[in-house]
């Protein structure tokens, strides 16, 4: 159904005589559709749908009645509420894009608009948005705590499109009063994604706390390197106690769900389970939101979900094809509503699977088939609709939970991450390890699945004119730019004072860098600095383990064989071959896969195994000197 829209003269509109407005009115019927189900003159528009992807989003999100603001707006202020909303909505190809915007994304907006000005203007007196000075909007824009959410409403109230709709002519807000009030940034951290080091503690003890949760339940891991992690001599005394306990407390919470267990029943239950089990049943619930976190964790640390798509994983969520594990949930940034969710999976590895099973066997306790949702001591009783996924609010404070538990000492005790800063370190780690960016843009589903299909459809002469796609895309990936930040740690690693460095040519790079910054005169602080300032402009290639120093430009001996680069690069003995501190991770976990290979017996040139082990451990060697 189309949008009716009628044009009245000035003179003809009721409202434009008292407004003395230059330009006709347009003007929306009041039995104009704003959706399946309400009309425009309706006091409760609902773009609820259950068969679009948006239908797991709480119906308040997705619906506004407009009888709730009448005791304290004027009807004149609450009609342009409705105006401003629809024109937002379905008129969505000039304030927003083609691609159009989702209602829920505008009637939190205009939720948000409406609390603000509740609290910082006089209602009484305002009747159209007009009637608003510039500085009183300016006053209720510093003095809100949703300023970003007010401010995205309040550019497309200033748009002249929205103008030619409201009955009381255009307000004196302007896009130069906005430009001025744009919000702090919020993170106290000292970095805005997860640091290298943390991100591997929070992988370690979340894998750990999982096997080791499985391991007592009696569910086998599938994790090749689960025997390493678990601490067999210690939980072999708590494994056959802990499932029983485990089951217990299903059964329990079965019953109470379904209502089967009085209020006396209830405190028998739980005196029994500490006199059999020796704990109390309040801290066993905490121990399995501990878990329950930790496994969390794993999933967001290595698929990279938004808060959107983790709240809707299903206990279905993961499955098998063609003998691989993937996890699969509902994606709507960047989607449209009605887009199947076939597409929105990602690869899990044995890791993950083991993450994902360790939430399937919790979910039992409270019976929700969404598996972010936390155990808890007092299981609700079934609901009598179906099951609603749990808020943003509450997956960020178990997560956090398990935070403070697992990182009680050190510089990041204090930290509350939050699932933002655990997509950020993903990112992060992708660029670390140079991952090309049509595979980051799937795994953290950033780019529309038309524009992936586009970019693979590019012929290879036409993607390499664009050598900027890459550090673009991880840029606006996750709202920071983790190459640039990748990029100043290898600078440093390779130009900052009292560096390590291995491989052939590590004395020659460390002689010509002193040299040049003793001939500069900057030492300390002020080489850390300058050092910061040129690492966007420098050029570092990365070969074999390390980086390469050949200068393409100098004369070289035309006799010598050409580099063949990445390809076949041997840091060992080459002269340009550069190894600094940076890349230490790397050497050790190439002389694990050495021992590996060698304790495993079936390697057929030893020798050069042999060759290999002793490489990496000189470069070890190198690095330590220093």
């Amino acid at each position: 159904m189309t949008s009716s829209f009628t044009s009245l003269p000035a003179a003809a509109s009721p409202w434009a005589a008292h407004h003395h407005t230059p330009h006709p009115v347009k003007q929306i019927a009041p039995e104009t559709a704003v959706s399946p189900v309400s009309i425009f003159s309706d006091d409760h528009w609902s773009y609820y749908d259950e068969s679009l992807r948006g239908s797991l989003d709480y119906r308040c999100e997705v619906e506004i009645r407009w009888s709730d603001y009448r005791g304290f707006i004027k009807e004149s202020l609450i009609t342009e509420m409705k105006v401003l909303t629809y024109v937002c909505i379905n008129r969505h190809f000039v304030l927003y894009s083609k691609r159009g915007v989702k209602p829920k994304t505008v009637i939190t907006e205009v939720k948000r608009l409406i609390s603000a000005m509740t609290r910082s203007l006089n209602l009484e007196r305002i009747g159209y948005f007009s009637d608003v000075t510039a500085s009183e909007w300016k006053s209720m824009i510093a003095s809100t705590k949703s300023r970003t959410i007010v401010r995205a409403l309040l550019k497309k109230l200033a748009h002249p499109a929205v103008a030619e709709y409201l009955p009381g002519g255009p307000p004196s807000l302007r896009l130069e009063h906005l430009r001025g009030q744009a919000p702090a940034r919020s993170d106290t951290n000292t970095t805005v994604g997860l640091p290298f080091e943390l991100f591997g503690m929070l992988s370690h003890i979340s894998q750990k706390t999982v096997l080791v949760f499985l391991n007592l339940i009696d569910s086998s891991p599938l994790a090749p390197d689960s025997e390493q992690l678990l601490p067999v001599s210690e939980a072999a005394a708590f494994k056959g106690k802990l499932s029983r306990a485990f089951n217990a407390y299903k059964d329990y919470a079965s019953n109470v769900r379904a209502k089967k267990l009085s209020h006396e029943k209830r405190k028998r239950f739980k005196k029994q389970f500490e006199a059999d089990f020796g704990i109390p049943l309040r801290l066993f619930v905490v121990y399995l939101r501990l878990v329950h976190g930790a496994a969390l964790s794993f999933v967001v640390l290595y698929t990279g979900m938004r808060a959107s798509e983790l709240r809707l994983l299903r206990h279905s969520g993961l499955f098998s094809k063609d003998g691989q594990y993937f996890i699969q949930t509902t994606v709507s940034k960047h989607q449209p509503l009605a887009n199947a969710v076939e597409c929105d999976r990602w690869v899990a590895t044995d890791a993950l699977v083991d993450a994902m099973t360790c939430l399937q066997q919790l979910s039992a306790i409270n019976g929700s088939p969404f598996l972010a949702q936390q155990p808890s001591m007092q299981p609700a009783a079934n609901p009598a609709g179906a099951p609603k996924p749990p808020n943003r609010i509450g997956i960020t404070a178990g997560l956090q939970e398990f935070f403070r538990a697992a990182i009680r000492t050190g510089p990041f005790a204090t930290w509350k991450p939050t699932l933002q800063q655990f997509r950020e370190g993903l990112a992060e780690q992708m660029a670390r390890m140079h991952v090309k960016m049509p595979y980051a843009s799937m795994q953290l589903k950033h780019l529309a699945v038309s524009s992936q299909r586009a970019l693979r459809g590019l012929p290879a002469q036409i993607t390499m004119r664009y050598g900027n796609y890459p550090r673009t895309l991880l840029s606006t990936v996750v709202g920071v730019d983790a190459v640039s930040r990748i990029k100043t740690e290898q600078v440093s690693s390779l130009f900052g004072a009292h560096r390590a460095f291995a491989g052939g040519g590590a004395e020659t790079h460390r002689q010509k860098v002193e040299a040049y910054f003793a001939g500069m005169g900057l030492e300390g602080k002020e080489r850390d600095d300058f050092v910061a300032k040129i690492a966007p402009h420098v050029s570092v290639y990365a070969s074999g383990i390390g980086f390469c120093s050949l200068n393409l430009l100098s004369d070289r001996n035309s006799s010598a064989p050409p580099c063949l680069g990445d390809l076949q690069c041997n840091p060992f003995d080459c002269s340009n071959s550069v190894v600094p501190e940076y890349n230490r991770p790397a050497i050790k976990l190439r002389l694990e896969k050495c021992d590996e290979a060698a304790a495993s017996g079936n390697v057929v040139d030893t020798e050069r195994l042999q060759r290999l082990r002793n490489a990496y451990m000189s470069m070890l060697e190198q690095l330590d000197a220093r």
